[in-house]
This record gives C-alpha cells, structure tokens and sequence, in this order.
C-alpha cells in the first residue's frame, strides 16, 4: 500500500513540474517578439499581401462503412450527387504483416481518374491486419457521377449490410 502511495506521489510531482514547464515555455514563447525593456521601440512596416481565398472546411462527402464482419473485395464503389474537391480517401483494409503500402485505381465509367498509394494507417487493436488504407495527398477535383476504387490486393472489407460495395470514406469539401 505504501508502494502505491509512494508511486502516485511521484506520478504528481512529475506531472507538477510538467504543467510548470509547459506554463513557464508558454510565457517566454508569448513574450518572444516582445521588445526587451533595454531596447527602445521601433515601428515596422508589413507591406501589403493578398490574402489567398479561405478554403472550406474539410469534411466527410461520402461514408461507407459499419461494424459487421467482413469479407473481402477489391473494389469500393460510391456515387458523388455534385462536384467535389476531395482531399483524402481511404478505405478498410486486412493487410498482410509488415506491409505499409498498395496501389490503387481510381475510374469513373471504366475511365481512369488517379492512380495512388494507399498507406497504411491506424489499425484495429484486436484484429491487428484491419488497418485504415489512407491516400492523404488525394487532393484533386471529382465530377457527379459513379466511381471506382481498385486495390489490386482484394483485400478491401465488405459486406451485406454495405450491400457488398466495399468500404470507403472521402474527405473533402463540396464545389
């Protein structure tokens, strides 16, 4: 018990210096552009620069996904019902051990729109080879219409309840 007692007064103290370390930098770094009181004052002229226009806020345009078990696939189809700019894509995928990445296709009517890599990301803690397969440089403009994402791996999740269309997830904003 006394061990206990001894471990969570250490844990306190660490976490004290901490917040005052933290407090104490947050103070220095507020003050960094501060003149020193030695110096005297002097006034700086920021020439003018246009704004770049503010780009929307990032956000999920198309979700398919549940917690029902999965079989596997190698395609992940999705509808746009108007114009997007799409900055990420990712899907849900069983990865063999220690691979990082896949290539993927993207088409739009048998056309080819990107080709990628999907990387590996967070992964399920209990079913370790159920990892997100992420492309975050995406970035790039899609139309209305009907798409595609092939993984040459066929290892994308579906099932009934995604009426076996596998699992993808845009991030974006709308145009």
């Amino acid at each position: 018990m006394k061990k206990i007692i001894i471990l969570n007064l250490v844990y306190l103290l660490i976490i004290a210096g901490l917040v005052f370390y933290i407090f104490s930098s947050s103070q220095k770094i507020a003050c960094a552009p501060c003149p020193k009181e030695s110096q005297e004052a002097t006034t700086t002229i920021t020439p003018t620069v246009e704004k770049e226009e503010a780009k929307a806020e990032e956000i999920t345009l198309f979700e398919r996904n549940n917690i029902y078990g999965c079989s596997l696939t190698s395609q992940a189809a999705f509808n746009l019902g108007k114009k997007a700019h799409v900055n990420k894509i990712r899907s849900w995928f069983s990865w063999q051990q220690n691979e990082t990445e896949t290539p993927y296709r993207l088409t739009q009517d048998n056309q080819l729109v990107k080709e990628g890599t999907l990387k590996r990301k967070d992964c399920d803690p209990y079913q370790r080879q159920w990892c997100i397969a992420i492309d975050e440089s995406f970035n790039q403009d899609l139309e209305v219409g009907d798409y595609v994402l092939e993984v040459p791996a066929g290892r994308v999740c579906q099932n009934s309840q995604s009426e076996n269309k596998g699992f993808v997830f845009l991030f974006g904003y709308w145009q």
